[in-house]
């Protein structure tokens, strides 16, 4: 990416995936918005990337779940805070140990707002500012749990698969832009949400996401499975005959 790309807010940024992307990209000198529920979280953030990097940093608190989340007016703080965004990273998701698609209404809710609907909120609103301006990224992150889904985390697989039918849909309407939309459909990652559960595979660190993605900023790559091995993965389990899948047990 070129070097007057250096502004960009990050949803989703005081853990996991997020986190490591903020300490990439202050180390590369990019000014930073940090967004996430936990002020505290975001304010020992800001003082660690200030203190290693001297980044500068905003942290602009927001809660992802609260109905009366409105994706303009978040976009709004960002831009007073920091000026000209030049890139926008959708990290935040959300699951459940109960999500087997009949849970209760608040829990579906949800994780069909942080999810799907809150990210669509916030991508459409970075979306008309870029498309205002001329250029952008927007990255937005899901999982392979939307290629293949299975009996847990049903309403989080159907959530992440709308939103990459999103940002496809997006990626095609800034077609011959200099407005770029790219999303990653994430394997086993080593974060908090993949703590003690069994997994097919190793899980990859946060870091090595975060660096893979800084990697690619500047690339028209759409949708992009990583690590990549999860494409072919994913395409055989959408291959196999449903008498066979149906009695997967992962």
């Amino acid at each position: 990416m070129s070097d007057e790309r250096k502004t960009a807010v990050i949803v989703g940024a005081s853990s996991g995936v997020g986190r490591a992307l903020a300490v990439a990209l202050a180390a590369h000198g990019w000014k930073l918005i940090l967004s996430a529920r936990d002020r505290r979280d975001l304010d020992a953030l800001t003082a660690d990337l200030t203190l290693r990097f001297n980044a500068e940093c905003h942290p602009i608190p927001v809660d992802l779940s609260n109905r009366d989340y409105s994706g303009p007016a978040f976009c709004e703080q960002c831009v007073s805070a920091l000026g000209i965004i030049d890139a926008l990273f959708y990290v935040a998701g959300t699951i459940d140990d109960h999500d087997h698609g009949s849970t209760d209404d608040e829990t579906t809710r949800k994780l069909a707002d942080v999810n799907y609907v809150t990210a669509i909120k916030t991508l459409g609103a970075f979306a008309k500012l870029f498309g205002q301006r001329g250029r952008g990224t927007l990255v937005g992150f899901s999982s392979i749990a939307a290629a293949a889904p299975r009996r847990q985390n049903v309403v989080y697989a159907s959530a992440k698969a709308g939103l990459e039918a999103y940002l496809r849909g997006l990626r095609h309407r800034f077609a011959d832009t200099s407005v770029l939309v790219q999303g990653y459909a994430l394997g086993y990652v080593d974060t908090a949400m993949a703590y003690g559960k069994e997994l097919l595979l190793p899980a990859v660190s946060a870091d090595a996401v975060a660096n893979e993605v800084v990697r690619n900023l500047s690339r028209d790559i759409g949708i992009k499975y990583y690590p990549a091995y999860w494409w072919l993965i994913t395409l055989t389990l959408r291959l196999l005959p449903w008498f066979i899948y149906k009695r997967l047990r992962f």
